[in-house]
């Protein structure tokens, strides 16, 4: 999946699954990572500049890849 996300989005790793007899509700989200403007100003990030075709403007654009679990709100599904 390719998208753009708000450099302040809220990133987290996904939940710890809980032992057979935990007490309580699971959890939904894990431990918070970094958002994405202390991702991309990491040295350790791969980035690359490429030029596209903007709705007919020539454009460039910062590609930084990695991969998150992305909770979907209101129907409880996770897309990793």
């Amino acid at each position: 999946m390719v998208t753009s996300l708000r450099l302040d989005a809220a990133l987290y790793e996904a939940a710890e699954k809980l032992e057979k007899r935990a007490i309580g509700r699971p959890r939904k989200k894990g431990k918070r990572l970094p958002n994405l403007t202390e991702v991309i100003k990491d040295e350790c990030t791969v980035q690359e500049t490429v030029t596209v075709n903007w709705y007919g403007t020539q454009r460039e654009i910062l590609l930084a890849s990695g991969i998150w679990e992305l909770k979907l709100i209101g129907n409880g599904r996770t897309t990793r």
